[in-house]
């Protein structure tokens, strides 16, 4: 399996990090997990060709999962069949009005419970009422992406030894203050590393930084640490990841 990291930021983007997006190669499947600006460019510099993504996933309908759509669907039209894009019944409707605008269609399906022609399971995340992430396996190896979430409590049948979970981390947790929202629609560094060590994952990939406040890597690894002593990767924007 592998996986480019097409963007790393939550909706603020940065200097070095756009919204967040990822590509994943598994199983003689391409699969691309949300949609915002300049997917053609990021795959491009990332040696792929956009004419060979399987599927879109879009996790829910907020407009830094989704605002790329339209520019990504045009950019078929010279070639080929756009390829179907798969949402929560709630954004579905918001795609279907955003790609109108432009006079695009796209092949529009609902997302299930089990996505069988893409060998994905999806289940809810706590960020809206319609948000999912995704489970991917590959021979024994599962890959688990949760785009935007707060941190599910407990033990998760799905997450138990994962081979790698990549994870919302908004941000340090010093900052749930000012937040009232960090862990209820997103993680901090340090709910992550409980959630990592309580399922014993076997490699963690933070994704989805904060880009609206002011902190360096080193303190999400360390308040990581503070409960998690397993592998941790800090992707950068075009990074790649082989599982």
């Amino acid at each position: 399996m592998e996986i480019v990291f097409l963007g790393t930021s939550s909706a603020i983007a940065t200097a070095e990090r756009d919204n967040t997006a990822v590509f994943v190669k598994y199983s003689g499947k391409r699969v691309l997990i949300d949609c915002p600006g300049s997917i053609v460019h990021k795959l491009a510099r990332a040696s792929f060709n956009f004419l060979n993504i399987d599927a879109i996933l879009i996790s829910h309908s907020h407009p830094d999962h989704l605002y790329g759509l339209p520019s990504l669907i045009h950019s078929f039209a010279p070639y080929a069949t756009p390829p179907p894009i798969y949402a929560p019944d709630k954004t579905i409707k918001k795609i279907k009005t955003l790609l109108s605008l432009f006079n695009l269609r796209g092949n529009i399906k609902r997302l299930r419970k089990n996505i069988d022609e893409l060998d994905i399971e999806t289940f809810k995340t706590m960020h809206t009422d319609e948000s999912a992430g995704f489970l991917f396996k590959e021979n024994k190896n599962e890959t688990i992406y949760t785009s935007d979430t707060g941190p599910l409590p407990g033990r998760k049948k799905r997450y138990l030894n994962a081979d790698c979970l990549i994870h919302d981390c908004f941000s340090p947790s010093r900052h749930k203050k000012s937040m009232p929202f960090l862990d209820n629609t997103h993680t901090s560094a340090l709910e992550l590393g409980k959630i990592a060590s309580l399922n014993n994952i076997k490699k963690l990939v933070p994704v989805h930084f904060s880009g609206e406040h002011s902190y360096k890597m080193e303190e999400i690894i360390k308040e990581i640490r503070k409960n998690y002593k397993g592998n941790i990767l800090i992707p950068k924007d075009l990074g790649f990841l082989i599982i």
